[in-house]
């Protein structure tokens, strides 16, 4: 109430912004007092919002005309004429809210409760990671299952399992940072995938440092089997999605409370999927918590976990095969290739085809 908004005792010339391209009412503005309440409604005389489906609407029953798209361009050639013909004060305020204004105005107060003060400043850049860990993480809850390579032997083994994979359905493959050649194999699988999201996992307190390269051999998230220091916070600057681990509820809300947007269940066979749809069932942390159960989960319990409420679920041996981690050329090496073609990848194919059949 002691804003320099709310002491302002003159009406604002609002027509001074004519030029501006975005102008945002705040909602709390005509609750700081009586002069914050008279500015705050003479600039919406100046002001015509819409959403997209009041301006199909309007462009129907003022203009006798339907909308040809849903670009940007459709949008404003569509206002541009309605302000002609609502005679609105000022012309370039007129705003159409669609699904991606939205999600930007929802990143924006989100970044913006870390800023103090009554000036919101939130750089560009910090917007643009954002979006780029929400488009990650639909990606991953499209992939339904994340296929984790935890490489002891040949990095070229490793590497043809996961084209072989994704020649299956994989669509997520997460590389740990302990296995043997672990760039080599996440630069490769980049260049050969291109449609595949890739990651690493098992960043540990001193592998932090390492997410910068990873990001620029392919990553787009990074999974560990703890919560490492800086990791959420170094992750999020780089727009890369972190996914720390956690196994109770207040653990979970705690990596909410910093940013986490998916929280890794480790180890997920002291709990169950049962325990996980629980926890999930209370509001809060079922509308936001996104949940990655790794650890005991396999082919045969997969689709259990993702109908508890899993946004996504992580395999290693079992989905990958023993033999990526054994030496070619050893009689242990040979047996493992012949379990993956006689039972291995006829389980993971009829599981991804079951997976896809599951609605989100």
């Amino acid at each position: 109430s002691s804003s320099a908004f709310a002491r302002f005792a003159h009406e604002l010339e609002w027509s001074s912004l004519k030029s501006s391209s975005w102008f945002h009412v705040s909602g709390i503005t005509p609750l700081l007092g009586d002069n914050a309440q008279r500015s705050w409604k003479a600039a919406m005389h100046e002001v015509l919002i819409l959403s997209t489906d009041q301006l199909s609407g309007l462009a129907e029953l003022l203009l006798n005309t339907s909308l040809e798209g849903d670009s940007d361009t459709v949008y404003l050639h569509i206002m541009s004429r309605l302000i002609r013909q609502l005679k609105c004060k000022m012309n370039a305020v007129a705003e159409v809210l669609g699904q991606q204004a939205l999600r930007r105005a929802d990143l924006l107060s989100a970044l913006s409760q870390n800023t103090e003060g009554p000036i919101v400043s939130v750089p560009s850049f910090a917007v643009d990671a954002a979006e780029v860990i929400e488009m990650t993480l639909k990606k991953m809850k499209d992939a339904k299952v994340l296929p984790i390579f935890r490489v002891k032997g040949d990095a070229q083994v490793a590497i043809n399992r996961g084209v072989e994979l994704a020649s299956l359905g994989c669509k997520a493959m997460e590389v740990t940072m302990d296995s043997a050649d672990w760039q080599l194999i996440l630069s490769s699988l980049h260049q050969r995938l291109p449609d595949v999201i890739l990651g690493v996992g098992t960043v540990m307190d001193d592998t932090v440092s390492q997410i910068p390269l990873a990001k620029s051999l392919g990553a787009s998230f990074a999974l560990s089997p703890i919560d490492p220091i800086g990791f959420i916070e170094v992750c999020k600057n780089l727009g890369v999605l972190a996914v720390p681990s956690a196994f109770t509820s207040n653990e979970c809300w705690s990596m909410h409370r910093r940013g986490a947007r998916l929280i890794k269940l480790f180890h997920a066979g002291l709990a169950s999927p049962a325990i996980l749809k629980a926890m999930l069932d209370v509001t809060p942390l079922g509308e936001n918590l996104n949940i990655l159960p790794s650890g005991s989960v396999s082919p045969g319990n997969a689709s259990e976990w993702l109908k508890a409420g899993a946004s996504i679920v992580g395999m290693g041996s079992n989905l990958v095969g023993k033999d990526i981690s054994l030496k070619p050329g050893t009689a242990e090496f040979h047996a493992a290739v012949d379990d993956w073609r006689s039972k291995g990848r006829p389980i993971v194919e009829k599981m991804l085809k079951d997976l896809a059949l599951l609605t989100p």
